[in-house]
């Protein structure tokens, strides 16, 4: 319930400003709320909404944030807690309520922040004082702005915080798809050169999943018609094999932190499909290559795991 009435200094106990604080530095709608809560209560506390992995919208840890409001208001003493995110708006209605009980028993206690913050997920049982700041800046706007700017790129302490954040960030496993595309009588595999990379080492079609994709057989179906050109219309059409780690040389020495964990699919050409394959700028000299361990030796080193995978389901036909 919103609050819009004048209201004596000091009628609560305690006033809670649920907010993320997810920028370099506080703006100035943030320092006006946090100024603002002081009419209303001595006791001001900060839930500092929190997720599991940090990420683009999520990038400050709870300490650097703390930091953050500490720089702006050096003689001013925050109580904090830290609210999880929650799917359902009830559920995080439900969880603050039930810290504020926790922490503030008996307490008379209110809840601060603009009409265009948490107030319309709120469904608790407290009351919501709306601060009258007619700032409205954006910390999303923000975060885009920053990108934009450039934002001193080239500082020694613009490169250090790059250098800090990727230090500190939780391993990342890239999700990707290979497609073995065979054709019988006599059983023959696609595969093709990369003009980089491998030399004349064969490969498979296949790629990153990308976030546009529905399924890892979507990604499959994607990769396998921007590299070929071969039209998969359903995804029973594909048959999944198995995943395995790929040892990219691209990510040597980065095993710690980056991995790639491709998902290998099998598709069955039909007998009658006259196939035309087309050229692209990332494969080049698509081949049909006798599917036996005898012609194994010319297959990229990172994709033998994957062709042991296909010959293994051979010998158990």
């Amino acid at each position: 319930m919103w609050q819009d009435k004048e209201i004596e200094c000091n009628k609560y106990d305690v006033v809670v400003i649920p907010a993320r604080f997810q920028v370099h530095k506080l703006h100035a709608g943030h320092i006006h709320i946090i100024k603002q809560a002081y009419n209303y209560a001595p006791i001001v506390c900060i839930a500092l909404g929190v997720t599991k992995v940090l990420n683009y919208k999520n990038p400050l840890t709870v300490e650097q944030r703390k930091r953050m409001i500490l720089y702006e208001f050096p003689t001013s003493f925050f109580e904090y807690f830290e609210l999880p995110c929650f799917p359902s708006d009830i559920r995080w209605s439900q969880e603050l309520d039930l810290e504020i009980d926790k922490i503030y028993p008996g307490k008379k206690v209110c809840l601060m922040g603009s009409r265009k913050s948490f107030a319309s997920r709120y469904h608790g049982k407290y009351e919501i004082i709306e601060s009258d700041t007619k700032i409205k800046d954006s910390g999303s706007e923000i975060r885009k702005q920053i990108v934009k700017s450039g934002y001193r790129q080239h500082s020694e302490e613009f490169l250090k915080g790059i250098i800090y954040a990727n230090e500190n960030r939780l391993p990342v496993v890239y999700n990707t798809v290979d497609i073995a595309v065979f054709r019988r009588n006599p059983l023959q595999i696609l595969v093709a050169n990369k003009k980089t990379e491998y030399g004349d080492k064969y490969v498979l079609p296949g790629g990153f999943i990308d976030v546009t994709d529905q399924s890892k057989e979507s990604a499959a179906r994607r990769e396998l018609l921007e590299e070929t050109g071969i039209i998969i219309r359903d995804d029973r059409d594909l048959e999944y094999r198995g995943s395995v780690k790929i040892n990219d040389y691209r990510y040597e020495g980065c095993e710690e932190k980056e991995v790639i964990m491709t998902s290998l699919f099998k598709y069955f050409l039909p007998d009658d499909l006259t196939l035309s394959l087309k050229d692209n700028n990332e494969l080049q000299g698509f081949t049909w290559l006798a599917f036996h361990p005898m012609y194994f030796g010319g297959v990229a080193e990172i994709h033998r795991p994957l062709f042991n995978m296909l010959w293994e389901d051979r010998l158990r036909c």
